[in-house]
């Protein structure tokens, strides 16, 4: 780009835009303790991980945005193994 060319302050936005953004400290200890999780049972489903992550982590996000961020954790992604429905207590 030409040196002599002004940027505004969109077209300077639009650059910044395209930069990765890091993770935030609450996503990273959320991907630990899903792993741990999943290394002990790997039938339990997202839904209840994610719960579990928002419990012990002290997030303040909500369900879905945690389970956005554990979904690529999951260990079976991609084995065709299905997690079978537990059994309501009542």
């Amino acid at each position: 780009v030409d040196k002599r060319i002004k940027y505004n302050n969109s077209i300077e936005g639009y650059f910044n835009g395209k930069k990765p953004k890091p993770k935030s400290t609450s996503q990273c200890d959320a991907e630990q303790k899903a792993a741990e999780i999943w290394a002990g049972d790997k039938m339990l489903s997202i839904q209840k991980v994610a719960e579990m992550v928002q419990y012990c982590c002290n997030i303040t996000e909500t369900i879905e945005t945690i389970k956005r961020w554990i979904k690529p954790f999951d260990p079976l992604k991609g084995t065709g193994i299905k997690r079978k429905r537990q059994k309501k207590n009542k």
